[in-house]
């Protein structure tokens, strides 16, 4: 987790990307800030960052009971307990939200070093049809993925099967 919470780069795209979210809302909504659900709350760095942009609330959610811990002890420094909960619930769930809940914004850093590794495309779409207004935000809104062919003896030698026979 480290080298996610140190990577500037990164974390700055976070953050101008839910600030756009919200002046977008904001814009739309006579100033009124969004509500936020954060899918695999981690350690609780989006949710902090949605707070920090003036959510009106934010429910993180994650399945690692250590992870909403750590979340919830992060989220407190930062924030009053009535602008946030963290949930421990499988994302891919029906969480145990009241049923009218809508959320404005979902934000979620579930992508794997493959970006959709984690299964975030189908989470994000569910919460989507599920969870949100219609017109809800979603951070990050699209990703790209980029590859390079390589010939390599030491990659082939740990990703090759040889000496055996299948026959």
């Amino acid at each position: 987790f480290m080298c996610m919470l140190d990577d500037e780069d990164r974390n700055s795209k976070y953050r101008a990307g839910i600030a756009a979210c919200f002046a977008e809302f904001a814009a739309e909504n006579g100033g009124e800030m969004p509500t936020v659900l954060d899918i695999g709350v981690g350690t609780g760095m989006l949710s902090a960052l949605c707070l920090e942009a003036g959510a009106k609330h934010v429910t993180a959610v994650d399945c690692n009971e250590t992870m909403c811990n750590l979340a919830r002890r992060h989220l407190k420094e930062l924030a009053q307990k009535s602008r946030f909960e963290v949930v421990q619930a499988h994302a891919g769930k029906p969480p145990p939200f009241e049923a009218e809940r809508r959320f404005d914004v979902v934000v979620s850093e579930i992508l794997g070093t493959l970006l959709l590794g984690e299964s975030a495309l189908h989470y994000v779409m569910d919460a989507r049809q599920r969870l949100t207004a219609p017109s809800a935000c979603v951070v990050p809104r699209r990703g790209c993925q980029f590859a390079a062919l390589i010939e390599s003896d030491d990659v082939a030698s740990i990703t090759s099967v040889r000496g055996m026979s299948f026959t």
